[in-house]
């Protein structure tokens, strides 16, 4: 009786352990054992841990009757039943690695296709960005652009199209440098988080915008992919903040000024946030500090100049 009870608590803590790795990733559980040990409180996360306890024990005694009744056989009247010992275990170790990969593969192309649909779109808000701006870097009385604008700044406002468009599908929980390059990309950052304030203060709603959107963006460095984490299931405020930002980092923008037309070349890198299909979709690289498997995207979009501004300010 006791050997029996400890082969099912063994099993259920397998079970456990198994689903935890697949579901959260084995760095959410280091995290979990590191904070019991500082922390010693346990009651935080009880409730939560004894849900999974349940859940795998139901999971394993599921398995146990399947195992049992392979091995046991079943008389159906005269008829005699040929057992055919672990046939059932053994297809199934054979097909659920397969099994995963497709799924998991189906999830990633669906959001590999989001991604494509919205560079489309990024990549021509981008040029027309540059069609806006690029005008603006001309000599103005022989001396700099006008308002001080310059190639550098022309190819940021691009930049924040394409970070803006792709950030639905950008990850959150995967990161490395949380450095924004820029005023305007801050700027940028902290306005997704101002449209999700339904009460912003009377005062000075910007920098507080600000403020909260460079608080909201330090978190530690992810080390492991997981079902979970690929999801995004932290708050809305949190995750667009943090999405904003790795769109930013995967995105490169290079504008063409070929004279008759204006426009954009752009290179995104989408990282493969689902686990075990990273070889499939990407390659091996870090984009802003955080190492995983991208999928390189290209795009490019031209539009007809404008006509060219006067080089002089007008005579009153």
């Amino acid at each position: 009786m006791a050997a029996s009870a400890l082969v099912h608590a063994t099993g259920i803590c397998v079970v456990a352990v198994c689903v935890a790795w697949l579901a959260i990733g084995m760095g959410h559980i280091r995290w979990v054992i590191s904070a019991q040990q500082v922390l010693g409180e346990s009651a935080l996360y009880a409730r939560e841990l004894g849900i999974h306890l349940g859940l795998s024990a139901l999971l394993w005694f599921m398995c146990f009757a399947t195992w049992r009744g392979i091995f046991s056989g079943v008389a159906r009247g005269r008829r005699q039943v040929v057992r055919a010992r672990g046939t059932a275990i053994t297809e199934t170790l054979i097909v659920m690695p397969v099994l995963l990969l497709i799924i998991l593969g189906i999830a990633q192309l669906a959001v590999n296709n989001l991604a494509g649909m919205l560079l489309n779109y990024g990549t021509h808000q981008a040029a027309r960005a540059a069609w806006v701006w690029q005008p603006e870097v001309a000599p103005l009385d022989g001396g700099p652009g006008r308002m001080g604008v310059d190639d550098a700044y022309v190819e940021e406002m691009a930049r924040l199209q394409v970070a803006g468009a792709m950030t639905p599908v950008a990850p959150s929980a995967f990161a490395g440098g949380r450095e924004l390059d820029t005023e305007e990309a801050k700027m940028a950052r902290a306005l997704f988080l101002a449209n999700q304030n339904r009460r912003p203060p009377f005062r000075d709603s910007g920098a507080h915008a600000m403020y909260l959107a460079e608080d909201l963006d330090v978190f530690e460095v992810a080390d492991n992919l997981s079902f979970a984490r690929a999801l995004d299931g932290s708050s809305y405020t949190r995750r667009s903040v943090r999405k904003f930002t790795s769109a930013y980092q995967a995105a490169q923008v290079e504008v063409v000024d070929q004279g008759t037309e204006v426009g954009v070349e752009v290179t995104y890198w989408h990282q493969i946030t689902f686990p075990l299909v990273g070889p499939v979709f990407g390659e091996s690289r870090s984009v802003g500090g955080a190492p995983g498997h991208y999928m390189k995207m290209e795009r490019e979009v031209f539009f007809i100049a404008q006509v060219p501004p006067n080089a002089k300010t007008p005579e009153q």
